[in-house]
C-alpha cells in the first residue's frame, strides 16, 4: 500500500533533481535562448516545466521545494525569481547550478527533497482519509436517523 501511495509522486521528483531532466520538459518553453528565463537558465534554478491545457504556458515548479511560478518575462532571472518566491528553498539558498555541486550537497539535497515529497504526499492521503471517514460517517448518521424514524 505504503509503495503505491509513495509511486504518486516520487519517480518524477527523483528524475527532476537532475537537470538534464527538467531541460527536456522545457520543448514547448515560450521564451527563446536569448531571454534570461531560457530553457537552460529555468533548468539550472531547478525549475521544469508543468504547463498545461489547465495552466499557463510558462508554468514551472521546482524539483526540490515544489514553488510553482509562471508569468515569466524576457528579463526575469530564474534564480532571482526562485529566491524571491521561495526563500525556504535550500537549494534555492545555495544559488548554484548542479554541475557546480559537491556530492555532499547533491545527495543532501536529493534526500531533503525525497523527505520533503513523501512527507507532503503522506500528509494529502492523511486529509483524503480524514475527509473518506467524515463522508461516511456522515452517511451512517442519515442512515440512523431513517432507520430510527
Amino acid at each position: 500500500m505504503m509503495e503505491k501511495i509513495l509511486d504518486s509522486g516520487i519517480h518524477d521528483m527523483a528524475a527532476m533533481a537532475f537537470e538534464k531532466h527538467r531541460l527536456r520538459t522545457f520543448k514547448t518553453w515560450p521564451f527563446n535562448n536569448s531571454c534570461n528565463c531560457s530553457t537552460k537558465n529555468m533548468a539550472e534554478a531547478g525549475f521544469y516545466l508543468i504547463a498545461s491545457e489547465d495552466s499557463e504556458a510558462d508554468a514551472v515548479e521546482c524539483f526540490y521545494c515544489g514553488k510553482q511560478l509562471d508569468g515569466w518575462e524576457d528579463s526575469d532571472d530564474p534564480w532571482k525569481e526562485h529566491y524571491k518566491h521561495a526563500s525556504y528553498c535550500d537549494f534555492a539558498k545555495l544559488k548554484k547550478p548542479e554541475i557546480q555541486l559537491t556530492v555532499e550537497e547533491f545527495l543532501n539535497l536529493y534526500h531533503n527533497a525525497l523527505k520533503n515529497r513523501i512527507n507532503k504526499i503522506i500528509d494529502a492521503k492523511i486529509v483524503e482519509a480524514q475527509n473518506h471517514h467524515q463522508d461516511v460517517l456522515k452517511k451512517y448518521k442519515r442512515d440512523y436517523k431513517k432507520i430510527k424514524n
